[in-house]
């Protein structure tokens, strides 16, 4: 979903313009590269949280003969 300047600033009652240049003044970076960031550090804790269950799950599997 997409997160705009202006819902970002509203949240903080800041006008966008200003809002926009204190995030890059304080995060050395716009929005929406920091919102990027962000969510592809949670995507790739998801796909590893993933690997690991089913990494896990699989000792079961092979081990389990009545599993098929």
């Amino acid at each position: 979903k997409p997160i705009r300047n202006d819902y970002l600033a509203s949240l903080c009652g800041l006008s966008t313009v200003y809002f926009r240049k204190l995030f890059v003044e304080v995060f050395a970076s716009p929005p929406i590269n920091y919102i990027h960031a962000v969510r592809i550090r949670k995507a790739k804790e998801n796909l590893h949280v993933e690997s690991e269950e089913q990494f896990v799950s699989l000792p079961f599997v092979v081990t389990n003969n009545n599993y098929y």
